[in-house]
């Protein structure tokens, strides 16, 4: 009898680890939407940098496609930022558009851009690796299924290390 209550006492608490593990890494999607019938809520923002300066590292940033573009927007920690895609073959082909995105730290260094992961967007220009304070590496960004007109990294950027850019339609 001692033996099945230890056990079920065992089982228990590894559940609750479990669970509070999960809730650890847990990850906020917020939805950036410029559209008249965009729906409202905690995580439903009208402009993208709003999204951005709310998001925390590992949230997931969804711009809906709008006829309307989103503005710039500076990034300075880890998240998805993730757009329709473009489908050109759609009767009224909206995407989900956006003017510069900046990948960079915040100003004390303490946490920038790396890990982030753009997808599915139309970008006038990204840039890489802005330093606002003290030097930083920015590694491991995916950027892929995107229209970019230009791709800058500044002659004063951070070390930029194992970005992956693919499947992209870049202009210049």
């Amino acid at each position: 009898m001692a033996i099945k209550h230890t056990t079920m006492k065992a089982l228990f608490y590894a559940t609750v680890m479990s669970f509070m593990t999960s809730l650890a890494v847990a990850q906020t999607v917020r939805i950036v939407d410029k559209n008249f019938n965009a729906p409202t809520g905690a995580n439903v923002y009208g402009t993208l940098q709003e999204a951005a300066d709310a998001a925390v590292s590992g949230d997931i940033i969804q711009v809906q496609p709008s006829a309307t573009a989103y503005g710039n927007v500076t990034i300075n920690k880890q998240v998805t930022l993730m757009g329709i895609g473009f489908n050109l073959t759609k009767e009224i082909p909206y995407q989900s558009t956006i003017g510069n995105v900046t990948l960079t730290s915040n100003v004390g260094s303490t946490e920038n851009a790396s890990g982030t992961v753009i997808t599915g967007l139309t970008i006038s220009t990204l840039t890489l690796g802005t330093i606002p304070g003290p030097a930083y590496t920015l590694a491991n960004v995916s950027i892929y299924n995107n229209v970019i007109t230009t791709l800058n990294s500044p002659s004063t950027a951070a070390t930029i290390d194992a970005i992956d850019i693919y499947a992209n339609d870049i202009t210049s």
